[in-house]
């Protein structure tokens, strides 16, 4: 699933949240065993389990990773434009980008020109969804070809295999298309789209939705919806009514921004990743009451002197929790956290990711590619 598009921006502090459009992109292979990530002209392989070296494929403006299900190949899209270029808009490819499928191992096995990420791999690793000209491509892994293409209007942002058959689900920042018996079918969303997951167990597409403002004082703030519908499209149904971000990162009143979430596949579970505030308790208030969400244009020398002083003192950490849904009254709790880092940190939380693994028993973290964690829910 994809992540929210947030940055949260502090003056003389800046922690850049990836999403969809950021130069370095990260995924965790459903063993939890390798992670890899693309920084635009490079794709590399990192082993969690051994010492052994990083592995790195030198390829011109890569991104989307995508493992397969068997975690032993990896989908990339093979000259995408990160930001403005050549007169293409953000988030745009340039006219020959295409798909490189590579190996764990470096090795890259076949490229198919004009397709580009998101992309959604078929559970049993036979078949590669992405999208290109004329809308969704599905690519036959076996023959390297295209073997059948449907309408899809807009820039994607997620995508989803839905069950084992041909469904499929490609959704924009603010719709969601559900390809269904071959017939393409877009919904409006109420917020921005957080994710798209498929429930095994009643054959129903879901999908997170997000809705951000801000108060006078510039503070992220926001809900969080998960809904579900039959692959028609034709009934919505609500599973976890908004939350407020704090509720879903349970961060005992804490300031917390989400960034990744994942529906755990009998569509029971949702597992949220963000970033929270660490710091010396009160710290993070008296930052907010001197406007430290301000743009620093807007604040006089001295208030920009103390929030200075007390960004020095700042502490961040990302988290990973869990929120049941379909009941009533869910909690949050929080599963795993990484280390705490201050504002001197070099590029702090790089991206994360949170995934379902061991049929969704267990749910795991990445943070940059060096702090994996996967923790056994007892469901």
């Amino acid at each position: 699933m994809a992540k929210l598009n947030l940055v949260l921006a502090l003056p003389g502090l800046v922690l850049f949240i990836c999403a969809a459009g950021c130069n370095r992109e990260v995924d965790l292979s459903p063993d939890g065993k390798t992670v890899v990530t693309t920084n635009g002209n490079e794709v590399v392989f990192h082993d969690t389990t051994t010492k052994r070296p990083d592995i790195a494929v030198k390829l011109e403006g890569v991104g989307s990773p995508r493992f397969s299900p068997d975690s032993e190949f990896v989908a990339v899209g093979h000259g995408e434009v990160h930001g403005k270029s050549n007169g293409k808009k953000a988030g745009q490819v340039i006219r020959n980008s295409g798909t490189d499928v590579i190996t764990k191992g470096g090795e890259v096995k076949f490229s198919v020109p004009g397709v580009y990420g998101p992309y959604a791999w078929r559970p049993d690793g036979s078949e590669l969804a992405g999208t290109d000209e004329d809308g969704v491509a599905v690519i036959h892994i076996r023959s390297h070809q295209i073997v059948r293409h449907y309408p899809f209007a807009g820039n994607a942002r997620q995508a989803a295999w839905l069950g084992t058959g041909r469904d499929l689900a490609f959704g924009t920042d603010d719709s969601l298309t559900v390809i269904h018996n071959g017939v393409a079918k877009q919904h409006a969303l109420k917020g921005k789209l957080g994710g798209i997951s498929f429930d095994t167990t009643q054959n129903r597409v879901i999908w997170v939705e997000i809705t951000h403002q801000e108060g006078k004082d510039l503070l992220p703030r926001g809900e969080v919806a998960v809904r579900a519908s039959d692959l028609q499209l034709a009934k919505t149904e609500t599973l976890l009514e908004q939350s407020a971000f704090a509720e879903l990162l349970a961060p005992n009143g804490r300031v917390g921004v989400p960034t990744n979430f994942a529906v755990s596949p009998d569509g029971s579970v949702l597992a949220v990743t963000g970033i929270v505030d660490a710091s010396k308790s009160g710290l993070m208030d008296r930052y907010i009451a001197l406007g430290g969400f301000h743009k620093p244009g807007q604040l006089k020398k001295e208030v920009a002197r103390k929030l200075g002083e007390i960004e020095k003192q700042l502490r961040f950490q990302v988290v990973c929790a869990t929120t049941p849904i379909g009941v009533s009254n869910p909690k949050a709790t929080r599963r795993i956290s990484s280390d705490i880092v201050d504002s001197k940190s070099n590029n702090p939380f790089w991206s994360d990711k949170v995934i379902w693994t061991d049929g969704g028993k267990s749910v795991a973290m990445l943070v940059n590619d060096n702090f994996v964690k996967k923790v056994s829910l007892q469901r």
